[in-house]
């Protein structure tokens, strides 16, 4: 009989983020090869499982049902609740590959190596950028948010034409995300605020002020929906919208998440001046994780929102944390940040797989049927 929550479906999860420290211990001993190593390994983790978490219930439905490029009809940008591009996309795939497994190794190879290339390129070490990718959210966008992570990897490709000031290349990637997930049309306003200096007064007022509206539960997302329906012209999202308002949820709050949050907006914002003298891009993944902790906490009594919002910036973590483990040179300060960081990605990998939803499998040893995940999914969903 199944369990809901188990530590037991956690294990293989814990074996691989195992894996990933270990790489990490080589890649501080000179091992060159050992961000490539930790690529493999999460491309055979994530891009080769079976039906984990919840939303393959309705991508695998979609692409059984998607028809090939050739055969491809479309009458709008946003149609049956999928955008056009990420449509266009997957019928591309099945025009070669007619296979829902592929089509998922396909996605994590894509996502994968857009990160690699943004640690490669942002990050002072590319195994730990990893480790902090699998424990916090990169998970979730995989095994659940096929659309919202191809938005975020066109916005993290931009990011060279944002530093360097070139807002059409910067507009044209941003836009083509759009068409993957509309929430990338937050990116488009970000050309003009992710490379400026926010003055510590707003950093800090912002920060007082979305921590007393959470302890007063000071609400504003009722009045967000009441301005953006009217606005929304498309039926099926102003009702999608109104509906995520209706289900608020008390899940956020006072937590260990909260505090893991606060200790790193505290230590990022510390830090800020060091990072960025860093590295300039350090300057924008500030900024994005700056938007990250104030549009969680303004939207925190309305889950999905809380999720599908701020989840947009959350790449900041993947980059800043090692970034700023690197910065401290005292031995004992950098155990202890060190060890803490890697205790945060044990409690959060844990706490993530051991609900039964994603109980592990993979193709490489077999993997239980669609069926036998839709019953599990039922059962506890």
């Amino acid at each position: 009989m199944l369990q809901e929550y188990s530590y037991i479906y956690s294990i293989p999860y814990c074996i691989l983020l195992g894996i990933l420290v270990y790489l990490y211990w080589r890649e501080q001993n000179h091992d060159l090869t050992a961000g490539r190593k930790a690529f493999f390994f999460l491309l055979i983790f994530i891009g080769l499982r079976g039906f984990v978490a919840s939303d393959y219930i309705n991508y695998y439905t979609f692409f059984q049902e998607l028809p090939t490029v050739f055969d491809l009809q479309f009458e709008s940008l946003y149609d049956d609740g999928v955008e056009f591009g990420f449509v266009l996309y997957s019928s591309l795939i099945k025009t070669i590959l007619p296979n829902y497994h592929c089509w998922v190794f396909i996605n994590t190879l894509v996502d994968l190596s857009v990160c690699f290339w943004v640690f490669r390129k942002f990050s002072l070490s590319i195994v730990l950028s990893f480790i902090v990718f699998f424990a916090i959210q990169g998970l979730t966008l995989e095994f659940n948010l096929y659309r919202n992570v191809k938005a975020i990897d066109c916005f993290l490709l931009s990011l060279p034409y944002l530093k360097e000031r070139k807002i059409l290349p910067y507009l044209a990637l941003n836009l083509l995300g759009t068409l993957f997930h509309l929430t990338s049309f937050l990116y488009l306003p970000m050309y003009f605020v992710l490379t400026k200096r926010i003055p510590n007064i707003i950093i800090w007022g912002a920060f007082i002020a979305v921590n007393l509206m959470m302890f007063l539960k000071i609400s504003i997302t009722g009045k967000a929906v009441d301005l953006l329906l009217p606005l929304m012209g498309i039926e099926s999202m102003a009702t999608k919208l109104s509906e995520y308002y209706g289900n608020s949820s008390d899940a956020y709050g006072l937590s260990i998440g909260y505090i893991e949050r606060t200790f790193a907006f505290i230590l990022f914002t510390v830090m800020r001046k060091k990072l960025v003298m860093q590295q300039a891009y350090n300057r924008i993944f500030y900024n994005c994780f700056f938007l990250y902790y104030i549009i969680f906490h303004l939207f925190i009594d309305v889950e999905v929102f809380a999720d599908r919002i701020p989840i947009l910036f959350v790449f900041s973590y993947w980059v800043l944390y090692p970034n700023a483990l690197a910065l401290i040179h005292k031995k004992s300060k950098k155990q202890l940040l060190l060890s803490f960081l890697l205790l945060l990605c044990l409690m959060k990998t844990l706490s993530y797989s051991s609900y039964v939803m994603n109980i592990y499998d993979n193709l490489l040893w077999g993997i239980r049927s669609f069926e036998e995940r839709t019953q599990i999914f039922y059962r506890y969903m």
